[in-house]
């Protein structure tokens, strides 16, 4: 059986840290690596998507 996590607000501060630095990095590859921004699109969507999950299995 899967064990519960509680979010916490330094495990929410990590995930926003990470999707902020996931885009910084999107913003340098869009210029020069297609392929590679695609890769960080879909990274970043998979931590939004965490993030919401996180937060609805919380409540």
């Amino acid at each position: 059986m899967a064990k519960s996590v509680q979010v916490t607000s330094e495990n929410i501060l990590e995930i926003l840290d990470a999707i902020y630095h996931v885009q910084e990095a999107m913003k340098i590859a869009e210029s020069y690596d297609r392929k590679a921004f695609e890769i960080l699109s879909e990274a970043k969507d998979s931590l939004v998507d965490y993030l919401i999950n996180q937060v609805k299995g919380s409540e």
